[in-house]
């Protein structure tokens, strides 16, 4: 994949044209961002990172669910745009994740779903997405789309701020003592999550 990172356009073109999909997938940025010898042309951009997607290359297909989602190169279309990040996340690939969760939180483009955003923000989150571990912890603190949790919101800002998201750290800065040294930890996410909660219920305990 790398091989292809600082091939110029009219390298790329030979090998895309012989239906590499990682050339296509690189076509498509250069149009998208008018690099690599080329001007921005956003029309190529979807035209190269559709038939890369069509091969199942999960960073073409999440960009062209940006593309139906912004409406760049193509007309906006919501649907299109939701087919194509599930068809990016269901190879594993977390910022379509993030995207979908953002689709159906904002309600722009789709429908407004709480619960499907949580969903998504939820398996973008256990793969150490920070923004989706902090938008948890919003969700889990107010009960949006989730019953509300003030342990599990606990455990996600805490999640965010140990990957080092300033929002995250700056509120995790307010907790309590013995979870502040749980952050500086040199513990796994999982294990910080499990002692976060322990902790918190004996905490919640105390105050009771």
């Amino acid at each position: 994949m790398f091989e292809y990172e600082n091939k110029t356009v009219a390298e790329l073109l030979p090998l895309a044209a012989q239906g590499n999909a990682e050339a296509q997938f690189q076509l498509g940025l250069h149009y998208a961002n008018g690099d690599g010898g080329v001007q921005r042309d956003r029309e190529s951009a979807v035209r190269w990172s559709a038939r890369a997607a069509d091969q199942g290359h999960a960073g073409a297909q999440f960009n062209l669910g940006c593309f139906y989602e912004m409406g760049r190169g193509v007309e906006l279309d919501g649907t299109k745009a939701v087919e194509w990040y599930e068809r990016s996340a269901a190879q594993g690939f977390d910022m379509a994740m993030y995207n979908l969760a953002g689709l159906y939180l904002q309600g722009k483009v789709v429908p407004q779903d709480y619960a499907k955003a949580a969903e998504w923000y939820t398996k973008a989150a256990e793969r150490g997405d920070p923004d989706a571990q902090y938008t948890l912890y919003l969700m889990y603190a107010s009960g949006t789309g989730v019953p509300k949790n003030e342990l599990k919101a606990a455990a996600c800002c805490l999640q965010a701020a140990k990957r080092g998201h300033k929002k995250a750290v700056e509120v995790a800065n307010r907790f309590d003592p013995k979870l502040l040294d749980m952050l500086h930890s040199g513990k796994s996410e999982q294990e910080l999550i499990g002692d976060v909660l322990e902790s918190l219920k004996g905490i919640m305990d105390e105050r009771k």
